[in-house]
């Protein structure tokens, strides 16, 4: 979930800061800054959610088994 959250990410966010361009003020180098942090962020979430999905759903198959 990672790997995928983090390609949305990356994607998002080059998309927003080429849309924006020239009105939002920032450098190249800022704005790539930006699109990494964004990356990253998005890759963080999705790692929390494919381990949050992975334990409910191993919850849910102990449950079961019993």
């Amino acid at each position: 979930m990672g790997a995928k959250f983090l390609a949305a990410g990356l994607i998002l966010a080059t998309i927003w800061y080429v849309w924006r361009g020239p009105g939002s003020g920032l450098s190249i180098g800022g704005a790539v800054a930006r699109v990494l942090l964004w990356s990253f962020l998005a890759a963080c979430v999705g790692k929390t959610f494919g381990i949050a999905r992975y334990s409910l759903r191993r919850r849910k198959l102990r449950t079961a088994q019993w």
